[in-house]
């Protein structure tokens, strides 16, 4: 009889513990995308913006804003002149509603350091979760790390 509220006892306990367990990692989790300064997923926007998505989606996906942090996007948005390469200039009131738009969404801290415009691809972010597609990268197996669409299908913003 003792034995059988020693048993109670242990099996309640191993699932005390358990849930714990589970709430510890959803805790870890949580933890880091908040020190990264980003939500679990960037795919899922905060808010919607017709001009971002227009502007922006026509040379390229429209990256998610929290992808970078805003003072990056800042950066970029300043020098659209120079964006990477080519003359991505915008009339003044569409620069500035996306340059809002960038600034209410990016995540919060840079990891930006060097010359240059800040690149997705460059951050820590995007390196932390993405080793197996930097090493294809490097051995040619993928041919942009920037092409999101390549393997995170449906995963654009709004989609």
């Amino acid at each position: 009889m003792g034995f059988g509220v020693v048993g109670a006892w242990l099996k309640a306990t191993v699932r005390m513990l358990a849930r714990g367990v589970k709430v510890s990692m959803g805790l870890l989790v949580l933890a880091s995308a908040l020190a990264h300064g980003h939500d679990a997923s960037v795919w899922n926007l905060k808010e919607e913006n017709a001009t971002w998505r227009a502007e922006c989606g026509s040379c390229h996906m429209a990256y998610p804003p929290q992808m970078l942090a805003a003072t990056d996007w800042l950066l970029i948005m300043s020098q659209l002149d120079k964006h990477f390469g080519t003359d991505a200039s915008l009339e003044q009131a569409r620069r500035d509603e996306i340059t809002n738009f960038l600034d209410r969404n990016g995540a919060g801290r840079s990891s930006h350091t060097g010359p240059g415009l800040p690149r997705i691809t460059d951050s820590d972010r995007f390196i932390d979760k993405h080793q197996s597609a930097i090493r294809l990268w490097r051995k040619g197996k993928v041919k942009l790390l920037s092409d999101c669409l390549a393997c995170h299908a449906g995963a654009a913003p709004g989609s």
